[in-house]
C-alpha cells in the first residue's frame, strides 16, 4: 500500500515464531532430557549464543557416542576428548545446566517465567522498543496464555505434562 505503514507478518501460527519456539525447546529440554533436537536450537538461540563450531561437533560427538547432547554437555568439564572446546561454549554449556537445574519441580508457568529472567530474553526486548520487539512481546504474552489455561484446569501442573499437552493441541491443529 502506498505511503501507508503496514506490517506483514505472514501466516506462521504462534508455535512457529520463533520466540516461542524458543520457550517450547527449553521446556522440551526439561521434559525429555533424551530430546537433542530442542536442546540443539536452545542453545544455538542468542540467549546462549554457543559457537556454532563446537556446538556442530559436540552434536557429532553425541551421535557417534549415541549419547543425548545434554550427557555431553554435562559431561564436558571432564571429558579429555572435548578438552579443546573454547571457554565460551564451556560457558554458554554451564548457563543452560544451571538454568535447567533451577527450572526443576516447578510449575510451568513459574518455569517460563524464571526462563525469560534468567536469560535477559525479557530485558532485552523491553529495551529494545521496536514494532518486531513489542510483537514479539504479544507473542510470549499469548503462549504464556496457553500455559495459564492448562495450569487452570491440570490435577499436576509440571513442565513434562503441559509438554505432552501442547503436543495434543498441535495435533488436533491448534496453533493460535
Amino acid at each position: 500500500v502506498q505511503g501507508l505503514p503496514h506490517r506483514f507478518s505472514g501466516s506462521r501460527g504462534l508455535y512457529a515464531r520463533e520466540e516461542v519456539r524458543l520457550l517450547v525447546s527449553f521446556l522440551r529440554s526439561l521434559a525429555n532430557p533424551d530430546d537433542s533436537v530442542s536442546l540443539f536450537y536452545l542453545v544455538a538461540s542468542e540467549v546462549y549464543g554457543m559457537p556454532e563450531g563446537d556446538l556442530l561437533r559436540l552434536n557429532h560427538y553425541a551421535r557417534r557416542k549415541t549419547r543425548p547432547l545434554l550427557e555431553v554437555l554435562r559431561g564436558l568439564p571432564e571429558n579429555e576428548d572435548l578438552a579443546s572446546v573454547s571457554g565460551k561454549t564451556r560457558a554458554a554449556a554451564a548457563r543452560l545446566l544451571a538454568d535447567l537445574e533451577r527450572a526443576t519441580r516447578r510449575r510451568t508457568g513459574e518455569v517460563l517465567y524464571g526462563f525469560l529472567q534468567w536469560s535477559g530474553l525479557l530485558g532485552r526486548l523491553a529495551k529494545e522498543s521496536s514494532a518486531e520487539a513489542e510483537a514479539k512481546v504479544r507473542n510470549i504474552a499469548r503462549f504464556f496464555e496457553v500455559v495459564k489455561a492448562y495450569g487452570d484446569v491440570a490435577e499436576h501442573d509440571r513442565v513434562p505434562a503441559f509438554v505432552a499437552h501442547l503436543d495434543l493441541l498441535r495435533e488436533a491443529g491448534d496453533d493460535p
